[in-house]
């Protein structure tokens, strides 16, 4: 026989019964309903504005508990991602905390979004940890980004900016293997990556590799900047080589400003 005292089944939540942002709109409606909504609720439709209207008056504070309340409670998931975006500009611009505006930027990443913009988060967060110091980690942030939307018009210097940061603390060789993916996949960015690549292998002590990268910017960049640098590039490699002649031709092709080109020729007269 069934056990007629035992425990009642046990019912499903609100939340199991409306997935998603359902249950959110229905306790919200219902709150309205009973007069603890309205107009000054996080849920109302004017929350966002009431945020935006207490950051015009000058109060920073106000504004972004208002967004910080806005992107928790709001039941439509667009509005509580427009407030966590301006919650994380208010904490990084006009109160100064890269810290609080990550941790928004970060909960926004995760809220779901498409590939352009979540890209686009990524790469923000990875500049506030570079401002912070925190080099390796901005790094993997700008590669992150690259891999969400590589197909995007940033897609090319967002994965230059992480080797360019590994190489500036020592990682060499996953810095190279960056440069040479940007070569690979970005043709229009060949001689920007070979740049890239010889400065690397030129900290690293691969002058050999370092110059015959020199050599290959200076010949296909259509940039004169780009073209210049890289011929220093091929005369300072000359240079360590012990070629000091070689190195002076080197430094008469470039097209440097008269006071490098100057500095840099006094230097070779020394070594000679």
């Amino acid at each position: 026989m069934p056990n007629l005292r035992g425990s009642a089944p046990k019912r499903p939540s609100l939340a199991v019964l409306l997935p998603g942002d359902r249950w959110r709109v229905l306790l919200i409606a219902l709150g309205i309903a009973l007069g603890v909504g309205g107009l000054g609720s996080p849920a109302s439709p004017m929350a966002l504005g009431r945020a935006d209207a207490a950051l015009g008056r000058g109060d920073p504070e106000r504004a972004a508990a208002r967004y910080d309340a806005v992107a928790r409670w709001n039941p439509w998931s667009e509005v509580r991602r427009q407030a966590l975006r301006r919650g994380a500009a208010v904490w990084a611009i006009e109160l100064g905390d890269r810290g609080e505006a990550r941790r928004r930027m970060e909960a926004l990443v995760r809220s779901g979004l498409d590939a352009a913009t979540e890209a686009a988060a990524n790469e923000q967060i990875g500049e506030w940890l570079r401002e912070e110091g925190q080099i390796e980690e901005a790094a993997r942030l700008f590669a992150q980004a690259y891999e969400v939307a590589p197909r995007e018009e940033d897609a090319p210097d967002r994965l230059a900016r992480a080797a360019q940061l590994l190489g500036e603390i020592g990682r060499h060789d996953r810095a190279i293997a960056l440069w040479e993916r940007v070569s690979r996949e970005f043709p229009a960015w060949r001689a920007r990556a070979a740049l890239g690549l010889a400065d690397t292998a030129l900290a690293a002590g691969a002058t050999d590799r370092a110059l015959a990268a020199y050599r290959q910017a200076a010949f296909t960049s259509l940039d004169p900047q780009v073209a210049a640098v890289a011929q220093l590039g091929v005369s300072t490699c000359l240079e360590r080589m012990g070629s000091v002649e070689d190195a002076q031709l080197a430094a008469d092709a470039a097209e440097l400003p008269d006071d490098v080109h100057r500095e840099r020729t006094n230097r070779l007269a020394e070594r000679r």
